[in-house]
């Protein structure tokens, strides 16, 4: 589950950053890009299970952005769709989705109707040069 973050301030609470690291962070911050990181102890285990590591982004999106300054706090989030199935661009298309699942979104933005975009790229930070993992 990737951690949403308000800044390099905060992705530095919760993951090990070095000087090249946030170097590169700071070219594709704000923006659809998630990375992976060696984490803190800092978020419930919960999120975690037994992984060391940790997916940030700081999301080049005007609703979630202000969302985490109100809220002052990481915020996990997802896509809107389940798993191999097609990302959702209308509010029903998520309801629909969701509708027979065990697990429901806590929480669903409406935010209008999105235009159709790709998945955010991932990549792995805890190597040189960066591993592409989703692009």
């Amino acid at each position: 589950i990737p951690i949403f973050v308000k800044d390099l301030k905060t992705a530095k609470r919760l993951a090990q950053i070095n000087k090249n690291q946030e170097k590169f962070l700071r070219k594709v911050w704000p923006g659809k890009v998630t990375t992976v990181l060696k984490r803190k102890n800092k978020l419930p285990k919960i999120l975690f299970v037994e992984r060391k590591t940790i997916g940030l982004r700081i999301p080049d999106y005007k609703i979630i952005n202000q969302l985490l300054l109100i809220i002052n706090r990481p915020l996990a989030g997802t896509s809107a769709n389940i798993s191999g199935r097609p990302p959702s661009t209308k509010i029903e298309e998520v309801i629909n989705q969701f509708k027979k699942q065990k697990s429901q979104p806590d929480l669903i933005i409406d935010a209008g109707n999105l235009p159709k975009s790709k998945p955010s790229t991932v990549l792995d930070l805890r190597i040189s040069p960066p591993k592409i993992l989703r692009p």
